[in-house]
């Protein structure tokens, strides 16, 4: 890849899982991310937040094709954890930015959150390293972030996948 190659993928069909509990995070999260894996369900923008205020919350993401694996873990780990809250929701999509030292550019990460603000004010999972930023957006939202992506970041290549890619 050029250092100076940046590019934005695209995933449709992605849909945004919530879950609380009432026991320590690590703990509930290995057991569900082992139900999960023993499913071949892939998790992705994973947000976790430890015990406050006697509970504790986990957020992430997966394909549109994995929701019933989803649903699966989730009931046998209230089996073997106790009580939980779950909220699914889907009609998301997953735009990633990629492209060598992202974090460390100036700007990258500001021009990334000025279009989120501008074109996706409902956005719910953030995830970002030294190579890639990838955001959660309403469908609704797409098309409108894709453009105030294309002001900041001109000349980025746009992939389009679906959640089976």
């Amino acid at each position: 890849m050029d250092a100076e190659k940046t590019e934005i993928f695209v995933t449709f069909d992605v849909v945004a899982v919530y879950l609380e509990f009432k026991k320590p995070a690590a703990a509930v999260t290995a057991e569900l991310f082992t139900l999960l894996k023993e499913t071949g369900a892939g998790v992705d923008l994973i947000s976790l937040t430890p015990l406050r205020r006697s509970v504790s919350a986990l957020s992430f993401s997966v394909d549109n094709c994995d929701f019933s694996k989803v649903l699966k873990a989730a009931a046998q780990l209230k089996d073997e954890s106790g009580p939980l809250r779950l909220e699914v929701s889907g009609g998301y999509a997953k735009i990633t930015l990629h492209g060598n030292g992202l974090s460390k550019k100036d700007g990258m990460l500001a021009g990334f959150s000025h279009a989120l603000r501008r074109a996706a004010p409902e956005t719910i999972l953030i995830s970002a390293s030294d190579l890639t930023l990838s955001v959660l957006v309403r469908m609704a939202e797409l098309d409108r972030m894709l453009t105030e992506m294309e002001g900041d970041f001109p000349g980025a290549e746009i992939t389009y996948l679906t959640g089976e890619d």
